[in-house]
């Protein structure tokens, strides 16, 4: 009988370690670009509700940021 040609790989990742790692940095780069067009973004607001909306996009994409931050973490850990 003969033996198949393809050698298993020395390294199997799983379907969820994956996902982890994809979904991982793309949270890191969109949340980053959500924060740092929030931070680097100096025209004023025309008024209180514009403010308070450009506050709640930075504060989604910091968490955003931490979420994909927290996964890469606990995925090369």
């Amino acid at each position: 009988m003969r033996k198949p040609s393809l050698k298993p790989s020395a390294f199997a990742a799983d379907e969820g370690d994956v996902r982890a790692t994809i979904l991982g940095w793309i949270g890191v780069l969109w949340g980053g670009a959500i924060v740092a067009s929030g931070v680097l973004d100096r025209t004023e607001s025309p008024d209180a509700t514009h403010a308070i909306g450009e506050l709640m996009a930075l504060a989604f994409g910091a968490l955003i940021l931490a979420a994909g931050a927290r996964a890469l973490i606990r995925r090369y850990r």
